[in-house]
């Protein structure tokens, strides 16, 4: 599974609850509800 992290107070390598949303809900809806702005690649 590909690892997503969203953007923390330093920027890039926070880890967050968003794992946990992509294993249950799947990545491409995480990315359709939450915006690609919000995440670091």
């Amino acid at each position: 599974m590909k690892t997503i992290l969203l953007h923390g107070p330093s920027g890039c390598g926070k880890d967050t609850q968003a794992d946990l949303l992509v294993d249950k809900y799947g990545f491409e809806k995480i990315v359709t509800v939450l915006g690609k702005r919000g995440f670091c690649f």
